[in-house]
Formats: structure tokens, sequence, C-alpha cells
């Protein structure tokens, strides 16, 4: 599992566009699972702040934008993602 500061690295040492870096205040590792601490893996030592289900739209959501901006050249969600990570 990696660490925030370790995601913040792996972000900045990508050179080129496109690029986002997330914060899901709340989530931990497994917040996209459908139960925290699936089955079979290992316990996190971060605790969920917020419910699976909140984390999981969320986390779909900020991924679709992401997709739509980047692969569609939807602008309405560059300009969505703008003004939330900007704003």
């Amino acid at each position: 599992m990696a660490t925030p500061a370790e995601g913040q690295e792996t972000y900045y040492r990508i050179k080129n566009s496109p690029k986002a870096y997330i914060t899901i205040k709340g989530a931990n590792h497994y917040g996209i699972t459908d139960v925290n601490y699936p089955q079979g893996a290992k316990p996190g030592q971060n605790v969920p702040l917020i419910l699976q289900n909140d984390s999981i739209e969320k986390i779909g959501r900020w991924s679709a934008l992401f997709l739509r901006a980047h692969t569609l050249s939807d602008e309405d969600a560059r300009t969505y993602i703008k003004q939330k990570v900007n704003g």
C-alpha cells in the first residue's frame, strides 16, 4: 500500500500530461473496493473516515471526469475538474 507521499512523488515523476492527483478525504487504500479490507487483503493502518459507498462514488466520479476530459476532450469535464481542484 502506497502512502500519500508516495502517490504525490509518483504524480510529480509523470512528465507528460494528462495527469491528476486527487485526494478523497477520509478514504483509505480500500476506498474503491466493495468492502473495507476485502477477504485476503492485508489490513491497512488507516481506518476510513467516510462510508465505503461514499468513497466508491467519489473515486468513480473523479475517474470518470478525468477520462471524459482526456479521452473524449469533454470541455465540461475539464472545466469541472479545474474549478474543483483549483477553487
